[in-house]
């Protein structure tokens, strides 16, 4: 597992395990605004993680201080 701080980018594809957080993935979708993933959602390896909110991510990502 690999914590992904706010504000860095994960660095792979994943999945959300416990919690939520805020994802910007403006550059790989052109969607502008964030988006709010939550527990068994998917995340985009490149995205970035802009809040603390989700704890664990799988594949192999957690999300903490």
């Amino acid at each position: 597992r690999v914590r992904v701080a706010a504000g860095q980018a994960f660095p792979g594809d994943g999945c959300v395990l416990v919690g939520s957080t805020q994802v910007d993935e403006a550059l790989l979708s052109g969607e502008s605004r964030p988006v709010e993933r939550g527990v068994g959602d998917e995340v985009i390896g490149g995205s970035l993680n802009l809040s603390w909110g989700a704890e664990k991510l799988s594949a192999p990502f957690e999300v903490g201080k």
